[in-house]
């Protein structure tokens, strides 16, 4: 994982934490579009689309991760 990945996931943490999902959301689709294996990247952006009440993508995310890591 580069820091730029790491940026995106730090970004949009910080925006999740202050109650902004929405722009969370940006950035961890940004993240998970620069590196598509990146199972926590997905993780989170399925805690962005849980919090927008977007379950169903929710749960499309989660999958993507557990595909990724499954432990």
């Amino acid at each position: 994982m580069s820091s730029t990945d790491l940026s995106w996931l730090k970004q949009g943490q910080q925006h999740l934490q202050q109650g902004d999902p929405a722009a969370a959301l940006e950035y961890f689709a940004q993240a998970v579009v620069t590196d598509p294996q990146n199972a926590e990247a997905w993780y989170k952006k399925g805690n962005a689309l849980y919090a927008l009440r977007r379950y169903d993508e929710a749960v499309d995310s989660y999958g993507q991760a557990l595909n990724i890591r499954p432990d």
